[in-house]
């Protein structure tokens, strides 16, 4: 919440609206912090002899912007010499242009509006061009026309909106040195009944996602609005006009900069799948909660948030692992056969003399025993983009080998010896060989061709960096 501006005003919690305190509303280490001064601090709900949570506070600025909180809490409590509290209550999300009803809370907002720059690039259709007169390359002539909005159903009930634009009116004359703009994509969710802020954030989070795999780098828009489903004016017209509220709330992920990445270096731009882009992007809509483990924890493991490498390797590891389980089960034997004909019997060999927590601690490690190994699930999805594998790791199953070694190395230490802490430089290797593997994949439960997949995965100049040594020549 670092771009969060400084609010001052009166808060108050919605059944009481005429209880209203004085406060600030600060961004303070990527947290929304409002600090409250209570001057009776015996006046519920702001009791200093309890400490609450509250769903939703509303605020007033001075100068009349309406913001809503939600789900608050306190963090901590002072007070001075004359008895004057001050109170600092945590706030996730922070809405700026409306008051929302607590009772519509959970169905408040029509659409979410994004203002995305950063896609610019993965669309890489700009509007400007460029025309010489014939003979002529002393003079030209630029223009810009905006790309045509397009829009399909993301999911049930949900439909998407791109739509293309500059940052402002690029206006020019004789006293005009130079002209500036940016070109901007707008993205519009619509659901045909309201929905919930955590709603709307969840297909956020899974656009982001999707997005930044497909560049390689983490993209996230720079502005977040909700359109309200209450408070709405309708003017001597009869035209509607609901509140527009901005979003703020803290990122789990940052990008590790500002940069944007060369068309060379992403992975799956959109011209290479505009024919079918529609379908992807609703495939991915409907496998965004089968593969939601993996989707986690492979973004927790990236850029600024995870900053040890022994971590992001063992987070890759697991998002590998679960990815492959939710996606293609894996046992050795039908479970039923297993829990009928196999799971008894080992069970029965089980020393009855044994302590009770001891025999419960086998038995429920005998229940996984029909499982795919680590080492199973990674070749078994390696092997699905084996030529890919074959131009940058040519010894992959090998490299395989050494994962799983090393994943073991960290989460099931032999007290019995043979322990050998992996090399960190070989650590690199393992992440970025986890990390291509994740990304296609999931790509590829998204619908994207296989072949066209890896044709790009084999031209990505990224990969080609993080793969130097085996890079053909």
């Amino acid at each position: 919440m670092n771009n969060l501006p400084e609010f001052e005003g009166f808060w108050w919690v919605p059944d009481d609206p005429d209880a209203q305190l004085a406060g600030r509303l600060i961004a303070d280490e990527d947290a929304a912090k409002l600090i409250l001064t209570i001057n009776n601090p015996g006046h519920l709900p702001f009791s200093k002899s309890e400490s609450r949570e509250y769903e939703v506070l509303h605020g007033r600025t001075s100068d009349g912007k309406l913001i809503t909180l939600l789900k608050c809490f306190d963090l901590n409590t002072s007070w001075s010499s004359s008895g004057i509290e001050k109170r600092v209550v945590l706030a996730n999300y922070v809405l700026v242009g409306g008051l929302v009803p607590q009772e519509k809370v959970e169905n408040a907002f029509s659409e979410l509006c994004l203002k995305w720059p950063g896609l610019q690039r993965w669309f890489f259709e700009s509007g400007v061009s460029v025309k010489h007169e014939e003979g002529d390359f002393q003079s030209f002539t630029i223009k810009y026309k905006a790309k045509k909005p397009f829009r399909f159903e993301y999911s049930e009930g949900l439909s998407i909106e791109f739509g293309f634009s500059t940052d402002k009116v690029p206006l020019g004359g004789p006293l005009t040195e130079q002209i500036e703009f940016k070109e901007i994509v707008w993205v519009t969710l619509k659901k045909d009944t309201p929905a919930s802020l955590g709603y709307y954030l969840e297909k956020l989070n899974e656009l982001i996602q999707f997005f930044s795999i497909c560049v390689l780098e983490y993209n996230q828009p720079e502005e977040v609005t909700l359109v309200g489903d209450f408070d709405i004016e309708t003017r001597k017209d009869d035209t509607k006009i609901p509140p527009r509220l901005q979003v703020y709330f803290s990122s789990v992920q940052k990008p590790r900069s500002d940069r944007l990445p060369h068309p060379v270096e992403i992975l799956m731009p959109y011209g290479a799948i505009k024919d079918n882009f529609h379908e992807i992007l609703k495939s991915w809509a409907a496998v965004a909660a089968e593969i939601s483990p993996s989707r986690s924890l492979y973004f927790s493991s990236l850029y600024e948030t995870n900053k040890y490498i022994e971590s992001t390797f063992l987070s890759l590891a697991q998002a590998a692992e679960v990815f492959h389980r939710r996606r293609y089960g894996g046992t050795y034997i039908a479970i039923s056969d297993y829990q009928k004909k196999v799971l008894p019997v080992l069970e029965s060999a089980i020393p009855p003399e044994l302590n009770r927590d001891v025999k419960q601690a086998y038995k429920q490690r005998l229940e996984f025993l029909n499982e795919f190994s680590l080492s199973k699930r990674l070749k078994m999805m390696s092997s699905n983009h084996e030529d890919v594998f074959r131009l940058y790791v040519p010894d992959w199953k090998s490299k395989v080998r050494s994962i799983v070694k090393a994943r073991n190395y960290y989460t099931h230490y032999s007290e019995g010896g043979g322990n050998v802490a992996p090399d960190i430089n070989k650590l690199v290797e393992y992440r970025e060989f986890l990390k291509m593997l994740l990304e296609l994949e999931m790509l590829a439960a998204a619908g994207v061709d296989m072949d066209l997949l890896h044709n790009q995965a084999k031209a990505c100049q990224r990969y080609r960096w993080n793969f130097l040594v085996n890079r053909v020549k």
